[in-house]
């Protein structure tokens, strides 16, 4: 058991340290109250159907899949889907732009640490564009 938990531990650490650096738990937060009021608008509007399923069709709707296998006949619950496909494709669009911002600092980083020599500058200006290239060795 102690193997295990030292096994998970440092990379569930080191992800939740990620999560607070990008401040994506604030994300996550606005992503889950946009699912759990979009379920909650769902259940009040559309009566025959239960908590899970609204549940469903929310999460589908807020990720712009739209399976079609659940769908609203009122008003009121075409008028929540409205909104949380509109507001889904902002906020999941914000969460996966940060992440892929991410992974391209990074990237990013490495090449300007690997940038000291002729064959770095070369491989750095491919990436970023001459100009870039120029500008950064001469502040350096």
């Amino acid at each position: 058991m102690g193997f295990f938990r030292s096994k998970i531990r440092k990379p569930l650490l080191a992800f939740l340290a990620f999560l607070r650096h990008e401040h994506l738990f604030r994300l996550m937060g606005v992503i889950v109250v946009l699912v759990l009021s979009g379920a909650l608008g769902f259940t009040y509007f559309e009566e025959q159907e239960s908590f899970a399923d609204a549940l469903w069709w929310a999460i589908v709707t807020v990720t712009t899949v739209g399976f079609g296998d659940i769908s609203p006949t009122s008003l009121g619950g075409r008028l929540i889907g409205a909104v949380l496909m509109l507001f889904g494709i902002g906020v999941l669009g914000m969460f996966t732009a940060t992440i892929a911002g991410v992974f391209v600092e990074e990237r990013l980083r490495d090449t300007l640490s690997f940038v000291n020599g002729t064959n770095g500058q070369r491989k750095f200006s491919r990436i970023c564009g001459r100009m870039y290239v120029e500008k950064t060795l001469r502040s350096c």
